[in-house]
């Protein structure tokens, strides 16, 4: 669940683009899947898209493996401030969004019990931050110059050929920035049609790899996207970190009882 968290705020899930003219070379192809979505998140976007949805299935996290059958997860982000995951928990499809400074979670019945195992705190709500880079669209066309992209070879995956690539940032300029900024990497793999259709990601404290089936971009995403459902709980933004920690455990418990 952490993994799919920090995926979220990462945002390194990419659409790719067929370039016309000359086959690009592995880090033209990552460069150009990574800088549309890039721009959706820029503040402003130089394109129109400031909404996109991912469906997928997750591979693995850390040493737990979903080989078999690979649970599915929806993921969706309207920027600046709005935010929707999906993803089974056990027998259960959980859902949880973040519309501007309000946050539910869905099914209650099966929520409820990490909220109230949850201390008490005397916290105040904190104030959640615009989900945005601090870059306009523009200012992305920099952007790859800070990026090592390295080719790793191809692979069959799924009976389609791909080319893989390593990307991470700079040596030079991670030095730059706090130390856990170098244990970032993600790893594409890049369909003939030069869209990812695998990530893995690697970040602090882990690891996850998700199969990636479908992106859409959208100017928006319809407002009862992010309604809450019937059987849904408010969170207080004050527990929030408390209940992702005590979530994340659980879920990785339940998933490797039940590794599908």
């Amino acid at each position: 669940m952490i993994a799919l968290l920090l995926l979220v705020t990462s945002i390194f899930v990419f659409h790719g683009q067929v370039l016309a003219a000359t086959p690009p070379n592995p880090a033209q192809a990552a460069e150009a899947a990574i800088l549309p979505f890039l721009d959706a998140l820029a503040s402003p976007p130089s394109g129109s898209a400031h909404a996109f949805v991912i469906k997928g299935r997750v591979e693995s996290v850390n040493s737990l493996s979903f080989s078999s059958a690979p649970p599915a997860f929806e993921f969706a982000l309207e920027t600046p401030n709005r935010l929707r995951i999906q993803f089974p928990l056990g027998q259960s499809l959980v859902t949880a969004c973040r519309d501007d400074q309000r946050l539910w979670a869905a099914p209650a019945s099966e929520l409820q019990p990490f909220l109230s195992a949850l201390p008490k705190t005397s916290e105040k709500g904190i104030s959640l931050k615009p989900i945005q880079i601090p870059f306009s669209g523009k200012q992305l066309e920099l952007f790859p110059a800070l990026l090592q992209i390295l080719p790793k070879g191809s692979a069959q995956l799924e009976n389609i050929p791909c080319e893989v690539v390593d990307v991470r940032i700079l040596p030079q300029l991670a030095k730059l920035l706090p130390p856990e900024v170098e244990t970032w990497a993600l790893r594409l793999w890049l369909s003939p049609e030069k869209k990812p259709i695998r990530i893995g990601l690697q970040f602090p404290g882990g690891s996850t790899v998700l199969r990636i089936d479908h992106v859409q971009f959208s100017t928006s995403l319809p407002p009862e996207f992010w309604r809450p459902t019937p059987d849904s709980l408010t969170i207080p933004t004050s527990r929030l970190q408390s209940l992702l920690n005590a979530f994340s455990r659980n879920s990785e418990a339940a998933n490797s009882q039940n590794p599908r």
